[in-house]
């Protein structure tokens, strides 16, 4: 049986914790095309803001609203998949069983993350939170948004200022809890935890280097053996292939203004663990 939610939780408003300072991708309305249910990242439909230091002046501008021609369409949920709704959406699409969300929906973009008096939004810095909003969904069988995630967080102590104080937080969320484990992770490590129904939430850099800009879902693995991942910069499914000069998983990514950068993975990691399905 999946976890439940808390009963006793009232909603009220994440960021990569204190040792990430994060640079957010903006985001677009429009989800991916069903045409290719999962897509490799190399689409110039997967746009992005040239990264650099802080690109906070560069969101909520030219792509507040959208802007691209993709049609607001994604993968709906096979038959024999729970399906995910709330009162503003009558089915999030999914991928692997996995609800996709996207940070910039109009329904939480604008809700601000953590508890320091400059909070960015959810549509800023929401990227791992989105990311384990789509994970506990999964494993509890019931819609946890990017809103309601981050208002718990907030409330029971999982929020230093705007960073994540305690990962293991958005696990008590469910009742018995799913476990969470902040984590480094390699290549090997990740296939054996997708393997095992362990959803993982994942690291990237973008612009060469080796911290993480960007968290995304790792939900499954590829027929080509590479991961698939939910991306919530831009709603996508896109997949992740090793690079076996460098051991790590990589995805090639265009870049709005015209140059092409990599998804890197950095190792960093979060795990979930249904307790419910271990027992």
């Amino acid at each position: 049986m999946p976890d439940a939610i808390r009963s006793d939780f009232q909603p009220m408003s994440f960021d990569p914790d204190a040792s990430v300072a994060e640079s957010e991708l903006p985001m677009s309305q429009a989800p991916a095309s069903p045409c290719t249910p999962a897509p490799t990242c190399s689409s110039p439909k997967d746009e992005i803001v040239d990264a650099g230091p802080d690109l906070s002046s560069t969101l909520n501008t030219d792509w507040a609203g959208g802007g691209w021609d993709t049609p607001a369409m994604a993968p709906k949920a096979a038959p024999s998949e729970t399906t995910f709704s709330d009162a503003k959406h009558s089915e999030f699409p999914t991928s692997n069983g996995f609800p996709i969300y996207r940070q910039g929906d109009s329904e939480w973009a604008d809700q601000k993350i953590g508890t320091g008096a400059k909070s960015k939004n959810l549509h800023q810095v929401g990227c791992a939170m989105s990311s384990a909003a789509m994970a506990m969904s999964k494993l509890t069988g019931t819609t946890i948004t990017p809103a309601t995630i981050d208002a718990f967080m907030k409330a029971n102590g999982g929020m230093n200022g705007n960073k994540i104080a305690d990962w293991k937080k958005f696990g008590q969320l469910a009742t018995p809890p799913v476990d969470v484990n902040r984590t480094k992770r390699s290549p090997t490590d990740m296939l054996a935890d997708l393997r095992a129904g362990k959803p993982v939430v994942f690291g990237v850099n973008y612009t060469g280097g080796t911290d993480t800009h960007h968290w995304l879902l790792a939900t499954g693995i590829a027929p080509d053996g590479g991961i698939m991942a939910n991306d919530p910069a831009t709603g996508n499914v896109i997949t992740f292939e090793l690079n076996k000069a460098t051991g790590k998983f990589e995805c090639a990514s265009e870049v709005k203004k015209g140059v092409t950068h990599d998804y890197v993975m950095t190792g960093d990691a979060a795990v979930f663990t249904s307790k419910a399905k271990a027992s």
